[in-house]
C-alpha cells in the first residue's frame, strides 16, 4: 500500500516593506509578519513588526511602496490632470479616494470589534472625489492615507482568532465579518492602483503594459 503524500508545508515567503523585510517563520502558521509605519514629521520610514493572516498581509503591506512608486515622480500638475472621459477621475482624486476609503473602512472595522452586527452605512464614493478630491495636495493626500493605513494595520494585528468572524450588516452588501472587510480593503487597494496606472498613461505620464 502506498503512503500518502506528505503534507505540503505552508507558504512562509517573507513580506517585503518599503521599510525592511521580515522573516515569517517566526509567525505561527498561516500567519505572516511585516508592516510600515511612516514618520510623516520626520520624513521617515521605520519599521513595526505586526501579525497578520497571510491571505491580507503581502497585499496591504505592499500598497505604500507600489502608490509611492507609481506617483513619486509625476508632478502634481499631472496628477490633477483629469483624462478626457467625461467624470473620470485624476490620480490625485484617487490618491484622495484612498484616504477617505481608508478613514471608512477603519469605522466599520471599529464598529463591527466592538457592537453587535452595527449597521454599515454606504457611501457615494463619486460625490466624495468631486466635492473632497481636491482639496488635497496629492502629497498631502498620501501622507493622510499612510497615516490610516498605519492605523488600520495595528488595529487588524490585534484582531483575536475568533473575532475574524464578528459581523456587521452593510445597507447594500449585507452581512460582512472583519475577515470580510479586510477582504474587501485588499480588492480595493488593487482596482485602484490599476486605476492610477491607466490614468497616468491616458495623461501621458506612464506607458500602458
Amino acid at each position: 500500500m502506498t503512503a500518502p503524500p506528505t503534507p505540503k508545508a505552508p507558504d512562509r515567503t517573507p513580506v517585503t516593506t518599503p521599510a525592511t523585510s521580515v522573516n515569517a517563520s517566526r509567525a505561527a502558521p498561516g500567519l505572516i509578519e511585516g508592516a510600515c509605519l511612516h514618520d510623516t514629521k520626520r520624513g521617515e520610514v521605520t519599521a513595526m513588526v505586526i501579525t497578520l493572516p497571510r491571505r491580507y498581509a503581502d497585499r496591504l503591506t505592499a500598497t505604500a511602496r507600489d502608490l509611492v512608486a507609481l506617483t513619486a515622480n509625476v508632478p502634481p500638475v499631472q496628477l490633477r490632470r483629469r483624462p478626457a472621459d467625461r467624470g473620470a477621475w485624476s490620480a490625485a482624486m484617487v490618491m484622495s479616494h484612498l484616504a477617505d476609503a481608508e478613514l471608512v473602512y477603519g469605522m466599520r472595522l471599529r464598529l463591527i470589534l466592538t457592537e453587535a452586527r452595527p449597521l454599515l452605512a454606504a457611501f457615494d464614493q463619486n460625490a466624495w472625489a468631486e466635492r473632497f478630491g481636491g482639496l488635497d495636495d496629492p502629497r498631502d493626500a498620501l501622507n493622510r492615507w499612510r497615516v490610516l493605513r498605519d492605523a488600520n494595520l495595528r488595529l487588524l494585528a490585534s484582531v483575536d482568532d475568533d473575532e475574524w468572524d464578528r459581523t456587521g450588516v452593510h445597507v447594500q452588501r449585507g452581512e460582512m465579518t472583519v475577515a470580510d472587510v479586510a477582504g474587501h480593503l485588499v480588492d480595493h487597494d488593487r482596482i485602484h492602483l490599476d486605476q492610477i496606472r491607466r490614468t497616468l498613461a491616458e495623461v501621458g505620464r506612464l506607458p500602458l503594459s
